[in-house]
C-alpha cells in the first residue's frame, strides 16, 4: 500500500456485481436516514469490503483486491451498482474527497459520495461459530421459510424461522412447515424469514451459524461463474433475533391417521389444474376410492372442475384445502418422488410427508360454507 494515498483499490468487475446485488438486499430506502441507502465500500490489508444494513440485518461481504489506498466511502447502492454493471474486467474505486470515482477502463464515472458519519456502527459476533450447516440444510432451511407469514399480518412472530437445535420451524398460522438439521446450531433463536430465504439461495456448499442472545450470524463462501473459471467471496449476515413466543410447534403434529400415498408430481400437476376455479375462499377438495384420488373444485359462479391421480391407501376422508398451500407443503416435503398425506378427518390438520425427507408440513383444513 502507497503512504499518502487516500483509499484506491482494484477489484474483479463481476465478484464486486456480484456482493453489491447482494448487498442491495440489505439496504432501506424507507426510512428518514439517507445513509441507509448506501453501501459501505472499505479498502484495507489486500481485501475489499461491501457492507450495507436496514437496522435489523446486515450484510458484509468481502473478496481480494489490490490496495493502494486504504479508506472507506459511503455510496448510494443503485447507482454504485448500475455503475459497476458497466464496467470492464475490473473495477478501480477511488475516494476523491467530494466524488468518489469509480473507473471502468474506457470511463469514468464520478459518484457523489453520501455522509460517512451517519452510517450506523455495525454488530459483529461476540462469541465463535456455535454449529454449521452444510448445503442440505439450507435447503431445509428454504423450504421451511416458505411458510412464514408477511409483515402485513401484524405477529412479527409469524414472520420468523425458528432455530431450535436441530430443528427449524416457521408459520403462518393456517401451515405448519417443520424441518431437521443434520446438527445442532447451538441454540434457540428466531430470525427473520426474509433473511433465512436469502442465505438458502445463496451458491456455497456450507455455511457457519453464531447465536447468541439477540443476533445470529451466518458466514459462507459464496461461488459464482462458471465452472472452468469460478469466483469466490465471502459473505457475513448478521440478524436481529424476533422477540416473541413462537407457538409450541411439536404440539401441534398429530400422531396417527390415514395415510394415503401419491406421486408429488401428479398430485401438483392435478391440483393446479383444478385450481381455475378456487382461491383465498374457494378450496380444493381431495378424496381417494379404490386406489384414485379425486382432486376437485366447485365455485357457484364459475361452475366445477375435476382431475384424478392414482393412489395408495383405503379408508381416507375427504379434505378440503387451501390449493397454494398444498403445493407449497408439497414441494417443502418432496420435490419430486412420493408424498404421503395423512390426516384422522376433515377438520383436524393434516400432515404432508416423504419418507426420507428432513421437512413436513402441516395443513389446515379450510371449511365449506
Amino acid at each position: 500500500m502507497m503512504e499518502g494515498v487516500t483509499m484506491k483499490t482494484t477489484v474483479d468487475r463481476e465478484t464486486l456485481r456480484d456482493m453489491l446485488a447482494e448487498a442491495g438486499k440489505y439496504v432501506s430506502y424507507r426510512t428518514s436516514l439517507p445513509a441507509l441507502s448506501g453501501v459501505l465500500v472499505e479498502a484495507a490489508d489486500g481485501r475489499l469490503t461491501v457492507r450495507a444494513t436496514d437496522l435489523e440485518t446486515t450484510y458484509t461481504g468481502d473478496t481480494p483486491a489490490e490496495v493502494y489506498g486504504s479508506g472507506r466511502v459511503l455510496v448510494d447502492a443503485k447507482l454504485l451498482a448500475k455503475t459497476v454493471a458497466a464496467g470492464g474486467e475490473t473495477v478501480t474505486v477511488t475516494d476523491d474527497g467530494d466524488r468518489v470515482a469509480v473507473d471502468l477502463g474506457d470511463a469514468t464515472v464520478r459518484l457523489r459520495p453520501l455522509v460517512l458519519d451517519d452510517f450506523p456502527v455495525l454488530p459483529e459476533p461476540g462469541t465463535s461459530p456455535t454449529g454449521t450447516l452444510d448445503v442440505d440444510d439450507l435447503g431445509t432451511l428454504g423450504r421451511v421459510a416458505v411458510a412464514a407469514g408477511s409483515d402485513e399480518d401484524g405477529r412479527p412472530v409469524l414472520t420468523g424461522v425458528l432455530l431450535d437445535g436441530a430443528d427449524v420451524a416457521a408459520t403462518d398460522s393456517y401451515r405448519l412447515h417443520v424441518g431437521r438439521l443434520g446438527a445442532d446450531v447451538g441454540g434457540t433463536a428466531l430470525v427473520p424469514a426474509r433473511t433465512v430465504a436469502t442465505l438458502a439461495r445463496l451458491k456455497t456448499d456450507g455455511a457457519t451459524v453464531t447465536v447468541e442472545d439477540r443476533q445470529v450470524t451466518f458466514a459462507a463462501t459464496v461461488t459464482a461463474g462458471p465452472k472452468k473459471a469460478p469466483r469466490a467471496h465471502r459473505v457475513q449476515v448478521t440478524c436481529r433475533t424476533i422477540e416473541g413466543t413462537f407457538p409450541n410447534f411439536r404440539a401441534l403434529l398429530p400422531d396417527g391417521g390415514v395415510p394415503l400415498t401419491v406421486d408429488a408430481g401428479l398430485l401438483s400437476a392435478a391440483v393446479k389444474r383444478v385450481a381455475t376455479l378456487a382461491g383465498p375462499n374457494i378450496p380444493v377438495a381431495l378424496s381417494a376410492v379404490d386406489g384414485t384420488l379425486t382432486v376437485s373444485a366447485v365455485s357457484q359462479e364459475l361452475g366445477e372442475a375435476s382431475a384424478e391421480v392414482p393412489a395408495v391407501g383405503d379408508g381416507w376422508p375427504t379434505w378440503s384445502v387451501n390449493p397454494a398451500l398444498l403445493l407449497a407443503g408439497v414441494a417443502a416435503a418432496v420435490p419430486s418422488g412420493v408424498v404421503t398425506l395423512r390426516g384422522r378427518d376433515g377438520i383436524k390438520p393434516w400432515m404432508v410427508t416423504a419418507e426420507d425427507s428432513p421437512v413436513d408440513a402441516l395443513l389446515m383444513p379450510m371449511r365449506v360454507s
